[in-house]
């Protein structure tokens, strides 16, 4: 295992030099794992988290979690992951008091050196869709509109048909997903209208 000095000096090496740079961030990330493990010290994955940038830092983040017995908080550094790291030393019959050197060693030799994912070709986890914030944001998108004094204009059959399709397509929500629960209760409001023809509406 890399002293932690020899971990800094490399990690300074990286801030100066893109070159080479992913071999050199797989050795420091996995030899830290070492220190996280006998020390609980996540000092050097802050580190090479800040000098790390952009798409990058995802893959480094989600490799040190799920290898470096840390987690990444909400402040953005790293806080050890104590629950992993107990689990690993029941996993090999070690306790805090007799986890050593060599041990850590042994674990960093399990750990595959080409584990970097390429931010650009790796594949996204689908977000959620939330319909509500969705209609949100269409509602303030009028009301911008209003107030800055454009022309608004909508069909309200369209509109209505549009709002009748959305609600038989939640329906479907809970048929293909039962849990989580989604509320498919939505009912928009009645329009009342009787022109067929778009409606403009401009802010006065």
């Amino acid at each position: 295992m890399q002293s932690l000095a020899t971990l800094k000096s490399s990690i300074a090496d990286i801030r100066k030099d893109t070159k080479s740079i992913r071999g050199r961030v797989q050795t420091v990330a996995r030899h830290a794992t070492g220190h996280a493990l006998i020390d609980g010290s996540v000092e050097a994955y802050n580190m090479l988290y800040s000098a790390t940038k952009g798409a990058n830092r995802k893959s480094l983040q989600k490799w040190i979690e799920t290898y470096g017995f840390a987690k990444l908080a909400k402040d953005g550094k790293f806080l050890l992951n104590k629950k992993a790291r107990r689990e690993y030393f029941a996993s090999i019959d070690k306790t805090l008091q007799n986890i050593s050197n060599t041990d850590a060693d042994a674990y960093i030799a399990t750990l595959d050196a080409n584990w970097w994912e390429d931010p650009a070709k790796a594949p996204k986890d689908p977000a959620a869709i939330i319909v509500a914030d969705k209609v949100d944001r269409i509602n303030k998108m009028v009301k911008d509109a209003i107030e800055s004094g454009r022309e608004v204009q909508y069909d309200v059959d369209a509109l209505t048909t549009a709002l009748e399709a959305l609600q038989d397509t939640l329906k479907l929500v809970n048929a293909v997903v039962p849990e989580p629960v989604v509320n498919t209760q939505f009912k928009p409001h009645a329009i009342v209208n009787n022109s067929q023809a778009p409606v403009a509406i401009a802010a006065e």
